[in-house]
């Protein structure tokens, strides 16, 4: 509880200061800004999956196995080197036929190669050293880490463009709060490096088990950013901008479930070790209870937004398409039971099996992106994200289903919130009335409360407070 609690709270924080930022900076620069900024990052973070080599989700997995951490971090540190080195050569040696499959940024690129280059390297070296930390167990470490990595970009970020940097100056702040963290880790862990841990056997697992996560984290910003890629190719710059600008909102969300799983999957796999069924029944418990506070949170935001908060804060060419907003703040939702339910699809080492399904689901997101945005723009692109949402988590239960004993229960609930808040999303569109789309909300969040027998649970802990 209490490492969930600083993740919890340090990623809210963290998030928040994100959702700010982006909100202050809109109302500075053009939605065509704002698109050139996403489809820079979608090459900086293409390429810094293939630089991090899954190698985050390895050191959680193996640094409790019998090799040792000692000789787990050093094998996947000359791991990652060795990853970074050969991706930034591919990222130099691809940069004309990224400027011809992305034209609209492709004097972007060649004007800003070396930045690039060094936002590749050091947000990848500082997503291994966060790993690093939470493989360990050590909240407070990581929670000081990344909020002040947030604090100097929202802060460097709103100086830079404020200046007239314009979106250039949001590049600079993002590498400038980076670099000194690495410094940071390099001194702080040099005891822990090591030449004489090294060994081509642990080298060689933890590659096999990495390796596939890397096509799959691939995969992810394939699937994240394909959708702002058509829409840039179907439409212009500035419709771009708006999708964009609400995905970026939404997209912290999700980083506060990354937060929360930093402190869950750890605990729920050592307790797999204990009590497979125990840990079971504490992923069903959580897959209601995320569910319900979600649900309940996002209707109390869209009341609150709607009543004054998004006229306020939005500006005119925003505020007029907020439905699409609401649209993808549905897929968090999903990404919170896939969250709870996420050691279930990790414990038993089946990365192949996860890289076939995320091949599978990238293709699928594909084919709904290129359907529905080109006959629905931006419209299309939030409904194919909250679809590829919905879809991800059913096809990840059912997949692991007898592997992992998951409880009919979830299944059940999964499949019942996707067809109402696809119903939700449906009359939205009809007759964009936000009213009947909280009452969908506030009817899922009860239906939570009754199925998950959350009330029982209250009464448990009112009975043990007592």
């Amino acid at each position: 509880m209490k490492n969930t609690g600083i993740y919890i709270i340090i990623g809210f924080f963290s998030q928040a200061l994100i959702f700010c930022l982006w909100t202050v900076l809109a109302r500075w620069l053009p939605p065509e800004q704002i698109g050139i900024y996403v489809l820079v990052m979608f090459v900086i973070d293409f390429f810094s999956a293939v630089s991090i080599f899954g190698l985050d989700a390895a050191i959680t997995r193996f640094y409790y196995a019998k090799e040792g951490i000692a000789s787990i971090f050093n094998n996947a540190f000359l791991v990652f080197l060795i990853a970074t080195l050969l991706c930034l050569i591919l990222f130099w040696s691809v940069v004309g036929v990224i400027s011809n499959i992305i034209p609209s940024i492709g004097n972007v690129i060649l004007e800003n190669l070396v930045l690039l280059s060094s936002l590749i390297f050091v947000n990848s070296f500082f997503n291994f050293i966060l790993a690093h930390y939470t493989a360990l167990k050590k909240a407070g470490d990581y929670a000081r880490l990344q909020f002040l990595k947030t604090l100097i970009f929202s802060i460097s970020a709103i100086v830079l463009v404020r200046l007239g940097h314009g979106i250039s100056g949001a590049f600079y702040a993002l590498f400038f709060s980076f670099l000194p963290f690495l410094f940071f880790f390099l001194i702080k862990e040099k005891g822990l490096f090591s030449r004489g841990s090294i060994s081509p056997v642990v080298a060689k697992t933890i590659i096999s088990y990495s390796f596939p996560l890397m096509l799959y984290a691939i995969f992810g910003v394939l699937i994240s950013y394909f959708s702002r890629l058509l829409l840039g190719e179907y439409t212009d710059l500035t419709t771009l901008g708006v999708y964009s600008f609400f995905l970026m909102l939404t997209l912290q969300i999700n980083g506060l479930w990354s937060s929360f799983n930093r402190a869950w999957t750890p605990e729920v796999f050592s307790r797999f070790f204990e009590d497979k069924e125990k840990g079971i029944n504490d992923i069903r418990f959580m897959v209601f209870f995320s569910s319900f506070v979600y649900l309940i949170g996002l209707a109390f935001l869209i009341i609150f937004g709607e009543a004054f908060a998004f006229k306020m804060a939005f500006r005119d060419i925003y505020y007029s398409n907020r439905h699409l907003l609401y649209i993808l703040l549905l897929a968090p939702l999903f990404t919170g039971i896939y969250t709870a339910a996420y050691p279930l699809f990790y414990y038993e080492n089946k990365t192949k099996k996860i890289l076939t399904m995320s091949v599978i689901l990238s293709l699928v997101s594909i084919l709904f992106s290129l359907i529905l945005i080109k006959n629905f723009n931006q419209q299309g692109a939030a409904v194919s994200y909250f679809t590829v949402s919905e879809l991800t988590i059913l096809v990840y239960l059912f997949s692991f289903k007898k592997a992992m004993n998951i409880p009919k229960e979830i299944i059940s609930w999964t499949i019942f919130l996707s067809v109402l808040m696809a119903v939700a999303v449906i009359i939205l569109l009809k007759t964009a009335t936000p009213l009947l789309f909280i009452s969908f909300i506030f009817l899922g969040a009860i239906a939570a409360f009754v199925f998950g027998g959350l009330y029982k649970k209250i009464y448990i802990l009112l009975s043990k407070a007592n």
